[in-house]
């Protein structure tokens, strides 16, 4: 468990957050400069509502406690990877009245650092702030100070209080999204099914693996175990065949992703490199590239730009470069969190599920953040409780999930719907709605069939 923990600690993603006295007189708000709390940070205290002082501290508080009087105590880890830990005391008017830095190490080489702080608790009528260490097989160690000096104090008899009557929970700054309201049932009606020949899902080698749909309305899927990847039309009509060279450039493990241009030209990820084919299917490179494989590529629909996505963060990427800053903050002004499904409307405005995933940064709840085709912030939807997000599909407006055998649909307001998959729909695994929006495309796996129902949206 301590072990979980301090892995926890070093990744723990440090949100704007605000921190107050028990008599809630005093507020101190907290705007990191990095997701992790690594850098310095810009703090506000405010008395009865007015602002007290302002300044940018080195450090970011991971944690802190405010007493009756306005004196801040709380910690930091700072430096690569939060090497170090720091203790620290603002006095009322702002200024550091105690900093120590304590050298954090593990036990073996590349094992988690320590100490980690466990508690903190905080006594205004005893003028004192204790700060509980903890280090590895369950060794745990208490150092005090006094508020008002900084001064530090004996531990011998010290014992953590059970109970922190002045410690007042901290809130998140930045609107969250409103929950998700009371759901309408509605009923899938289903058009019909396609079956893609040319797989054998009893193959380990030639199973069909990921199932891409691109602006024209195509059907990409790629074979687990050979790197090809075949074209169909929405009839299950055979279009191109893109197999990759026999030589050393072949990749060696199943895509990632796979994504077509506005030209036609396909591209797959396959650990470390990028696999091209043009827009007849001839095989183009395969090379390595580190850019491409910390996520995944989606084409906008007009020009040769695409988004980047890995878990922390979203570009927005031109044949030069990228196009925009890298977006790592939703828009109330929260880092994300952990970006782990992502689709894009036919306008190329984009949505991704943001997840509380195991980050710890006090909010578990999933988001699903969207952005215009330039980049901007849209806003975010509440992601129901009971869904568990497999797949992803937007109108650019709405967004459908794909939770076990239910369909999420979700819109502005808490505005939410949900539909059961009917019993004759196998496993599935990915979503696309069709290019005029009027079908909702539920390929199932592990064979290659497409499932066509009527979006109940229309």
């Amino acid at each position: 468990m301590w072990m979980l923990a301090s892995l926890c600690a070093q990744q723990q993603i440090v949100q704007p957050a605000r921190y107050g006295s028990a008599s809630g007189e005093w507020q101190l708000t907290i705007e990191p400069s990095q997701r992790y709390g690594r850098g310095p940070a810009s703090y506000r205290m405010f008395h009865r509502d007015e602002l007290e002082w302002a300044r940018e501290l080195a450090l970011t508080f991971v944690d802190a406690r405010i007493a009756a009087d306005g004196t801040a105590a709380g910690f930091a880890y700072v430096n690569d990877r939060g090497k170090d830990l720091e203790l620290a005391i603002l006095a009322p008017d702002g200024n550091v009245r105690h900093l120590e830095l304590i050298e954090r190490k593990g036990l073996v080489v590349d094992a988690p650092a320590e100490p980690l702080v466990s508690g903190v608790w905080l006594s205004s009528a005893e003028d004192r702030v204790v700060f509980e260490l903890e280090y590895a097989r369950n060794s745990r160690h208490l150092l005090p100070f006094r508020l008002s000096t900084g001064e530090g104090l004996k531990a011998d008899s010290l014992r953590m209080p059970s109970e922190d009557p002045e410690h007042v929970p901290r809130t998140l700054l930045g609107d969250a999204p409103p929950p998700v309201g009371p759901t309408r049932e509605l009923a899938l009606e289903l058009l019909g099914s396609v079956r893609f020949e040319g797989f054998d899902a009893s193959d380990s080698v030639k199973r069909p693996h990921l199932r891409h749909v691109d602006a024209r309305g195509r059907i990409w899927i790629s074979e687990l175990g050979t790197g090809v990847v075949r074209s169909y039309d929405a009839q299950g009509k055979l279009g191109l065949v893109c197999t990759p060279s026999a030589g050393a450039d072949r990749p060696s493990q199943p895509y990632g992703w796979i994504g077509v241009r506005v030209d036609g030209q396909l591209f797959g990820q396959s650990q470390g490199k990028l696999v091209e084919f043009d827009s007849k299917g001839r095989f183009v490179a395969c090379t390595p590239c580190d850019r491409a494989f910390t996520g995944i590529w989606l084409f906008l629909p007009e020009g040769d730009a695409h988004w980047a996505l890995d878990r922390s963060g979203i570009e927005l990427v031109g044949p030069l470069g990228p196009l925009r800053t890298r977006v790592e903050r939703a828009a109330n002004g929260r880092w994300l969190r952990d970006l782990t499904l992502a689709a894009m409307a036919s306008d190329g405005a984009l949505a991704v599920v943001d997840d509380a995933g195991l980050l710890f940064d006090g909010d578990l709840n999933a988001y699903v953040q969207r952005l215009a085709p330039d980049g901007a912030a849209l806003g975010a939807l509440a992601v129901p409780a009971e869904c568990h997000p497999l797949a992803l599909a937007f109108d650019g407006s709405a967004v459908i999930l794909l939770g076990r055998r239910e369909l999420w649909f979700l819109a502005e307001g808490g505005d939410s719907a949900h539909a059961r998959l009917p019993d004759a729909v196998g496993e599935v695994r990915e979503l696309y709605l069709s290019p005029d929006g009027t079908e909702l495309w539920l390929f199932t796996r592990p064979d290659a069939v497409l499932v066509r129902c009527a979006n109940p949206l229309r």
